[in-house]
């Protein structure tokens, strides 16, 4: 009994208070890799479909990015919005929580494109179903960037893809939405989790120890 009482107690201190499981960074673009700015051309790392965006050099056409020079434009310069991919696909693990974050602002020029909208989120790469999704509803040209956050949870073991696609009544007016700072991570689990994880491994022990001394 004493035996599995230890361990409990042990693997419970294997991590102090307060810490917490480092998190997994499947992603993360900052959009550093813009050198200069290229018209109707994908960032590095990243795919346009049915359409095309602009990759970003601040202070090109009076755009600040949100930090750094990099950002995208999500209405390229050809009338048509492309919708964005991620090249790589990431593995989700079932039950598993993860976070998207990113920035975004108006288009910062002036009333050419009043607002616009923004849907986001991730697809299973091999079926293209929706694993998660959100938008961003008649972003005004002059809002400012701000940190959007979508939080899900993976229901199975699949490889998926980061979208981000600019839609609405102004989406082809090569004026768009600008994106800087992707990220997605795995949610960490408390320290207060993994204690309470080890203490269970500890009752569960001592259940089992009791059991047989009964028997004997």
């Amino acid at each position: 009994m004493k035996t599995w009482i230890r361990l409990g107690l042990t693997m419970g201190l294997l991590l102090p208070v307060g810490a917490a499981w480092s998190a997994s960074l499947p992603f993360e673009d900052n959009f550093e890799s813009i050198g200069a700015t290229q018209l109707n051309t994908a960032p590095s790392g990243w795919t346009e479909l049915f359409g095309t965006v602009d990759s970003v050099h601040s202070p090109d056409y009076s755009i600040t990015c949100a930090s750094g020079n990099g950002c995208v434009d999500l209405d390229g310069s050809t009338n048509k919005s492309g919708l964005l991919l991620s090249s790589n696909e990431f593995n989700l693990t079932s039950g598993q929580q993860y976070k998207l974050t990113f920035d975004l602002s108006g288009s910062q020029r002036g009333g050419l494109s009043p607002t616009d909208s923004v849907l986001f989120g991730l697809n299973n790469a091999s079926s293209n179903a929706s694993i998660a999704s959100g938008s961003v509803l008649n972003l005004a040209w002059d809002a400012a960037y701000a940190t959007y956050t979508l939080l899900f949870t993976a229901a199975s073991n699949e490889n998926a893809y980061i979208f981000f696609s600019n839609v609405g009544p102004n989406n082809n007016d090569n004026i768009g939405p600008l994106l800087d700072n992707v990220r997605l991570a795995a949610v960490p689990i408390p320290a207060a989790g993994w204690l309470l994880i080890s203490g269970l491994v500890g009752l569960v022990g001592f259940a089992r120890r009791r059991e047989t001394t009964t028997a004997a």
